[in-house]
């Protein structure tokens, strides 16, 4: 007994199979569109690492008619008792929302050297808090190499202002 063997009736022709293809694609398109527009607006700050000290952000806002939420100053201290090897380093952003609903962020700083290379990074997410028209700060920790920070004098801040706490 003999297997009967596919007609070309069965299967798209070449110009279906592309046309299936692309409307496929278009498709999957439209699916994923929902996940990667969760980003509202994006701020980029490049900075003098302020070790011990504090500078003003500029162009860190996102607005809208009623409302505003703004970063206004980083401040960056090292905490101690970190292991050897390594510092802790805490990163205060005071910020400003006139909003009553809390705002969230997403902050990826890039530590760069003097010249401009990176030495290491770190990524937090964050909550603002509503109704915070004269201002309140959030704290980032990270833990980096003591060497890497050492030779750090640079940040690129990257921050994010997303629709979610998840992003």
């Amino acid at each position: 007994m003999s297997a009967l063997a596919p007609t070309s009736a069965s299967f798209l022709s070449g110009a279906g199979r592309l046309r299936a293809r692309a409307v496929a694609a278009v498709f999957a398109l439209l699916l994923a569109a929902p996940l990667t527009a969760t980003v509202w607006t994006r701020s980029t700050c490049l900075i003098r690492i302020p070790k011990g000290g504090q500078v003003e952000l500029e162009n860190a806002s996102y607005a809208a008619r009623d409302w505003n939420v703004a970063l206004k100053t980083l401040e960056v201290k090292e905490e101690p008792g970190a292991e050897a090897g390594a510092v802790v380093t805490v990163w205060v952003f005071h910020y400003t929302n006139t909003d009553t609903a809390p705002h969230y962020v997403t902050f990826n700083v890039r530590c760069l050297d003097a010249a401009r290379n990176e030495r290491t990074r770190f990524a937090a997410k964050a909550t603002l808090q509503g109704s915070r028209p004269n201002g309140d700060r959030v704290e980032v920790r990270a833990k980096v190499r003591e060497g890497e920070w050492t030779t750090s004098s640079w940040a690129k801040v990257l921050v994010d202002f997303l629709s979610s706490p998840e992003g």
